[in-house]
C-alpha cells in the first residue's frame, strides 16, 4: 500500500504545505504514481499560482 503526498509552495512566498491523498492509499506504486498525477492536475487547475516542490508515494504498513 502506498500513500500519495505532494509538497506545494506559493509562488511569492516560501510557505509550503504537504498534501496527503484522502482517497488512498493505493495498492501499488504504479497506482500511486497515477494518483499523484491526478492530484497535481486537479490542484493546479484550481490553484495555478502554486508550484510543486516534491511528491512521494510513501509505503504504508500492512493493515490488520
Amino acid at each position: 500500500m502506498f500513500l500519495a503526498k505532494l509538497v506545494v509552495c506559493g509562488m511569492l512566498h516560501s510557505h509550503c504545505a504537504t498534501l496527503a491523498d484522502t482517497a488512498g492509499p493505493q495498492k501499488t506504486r504504479e497506482e500511486c504514481q497515477a494518483r499523484v498525477e491526478q492530484m497535481v492536475d486537479d490542484l493546479f487547475s484550481q490553484a495555478p499560482h502554486l508550484r510543486l516542490h516534491a511528491y512521494d508515494c510513501q509505503p504504508q504498513g500492512i493493515p490488520v
